[in-house]
């Protein structure tokens, strides 16, 4: 879920018409905006023939759908509008970690303080080195990029339980998820960690994806590497 949310903030800010994505993180971290409100703002747009981020632009119009949550409304597009108008500025990992700063997204789970809680802080933190891989290695270093390239729809999202099978899956895509038996093949150097990382001197981010794919495993892990 906190991989959806920050990636809805991303998909928004990269195309502010994106109304889905705009529900999706309106309350996200908890900033006192309800559905009835959410609801208010979709009706008035439709009225009017604009977007919902439209609507939030609009004093007059904001002030027809926002009843008593026009100051969280006024503020939250104030956000919105500021990170549209950065992103061109800035890398990708710069403007994320500005949207955890700012809206307390890590934060507010840290102070949950619960096992699952720190794992979704954790699966945040890691999300910051996709987007640093992003950032050092890609030649066009646009959030539409990144966008495009990134996709962390988990293969598992449609799997049917009672289907058999192996499903196969890069160990970025990988995190967040468990399942019962996991295998890691071609855990030998050069292949994983991979040349390149060694040439680059980014064993510890090699160590670091390892660790991901084998907390993947509820029960049972399967490391392989060649014979020759």
């Amino acid at each position: 879920k906190e991989i959806r949310d920050i990636l809805a903030y991303l998909k928004f800010i990269e195309n502010p018409s994106d109304e889905i994505n705009l529900k999706r993180i309106v309350n996200v971290p908890r900033r006192g905006i309800g559905d009835k409100t959410v609801e208010a703002l979709e009706a008035v747009a439709a009225a009017n023939e604009v977007t919902v981020f439209d609507v939030l632009k609009d004093p007059r119009l904001l002030l027809e759908a926002g009843g008593r949550a026009v100051k969280k409304l006024t503020d939250f597009s104030g956000l919105l509008q500021g990170w549209i108008d950065l992103k061109n500025s800035v890398t990708v990992t710069q403007l994320t970690q500005q949207i955890y700063d700012v809206t307390g997204l890590v934060e507010q789970l840290k102070q949950e303080n619960s096992v699952e809680s720190m794992g979704r802080v954790e699966n945040l933190l890691e999300f910051l080195s996709l987007t640093k891989e992003f950032d050092d290695t890609s030649d066009e270093k646009t959030l539409e990029a990144f966008l495009s390239v990134t996709s962390l729809e988990a293969a598992v999202d449609g799997l049917d339980e009672t289907d058999t099978g192996v499903l196969l899956m890069t160990l970025h895509s990988a995190k967040g998820l468990e399942f019962p038996v996991v295998f890691m093949p071609g855990m030998e150097e050069n292949i994983f960690p991979s040349s390149m990382s060694l040439n680059e001197g980014n064993e510890e981010e090699e160590r670091r994806l390892c660790y991901v794919g084998i907390t993947r495993a509820e029960t049972r892990l399967y490391l392989t590497n060649a014979r020759q």
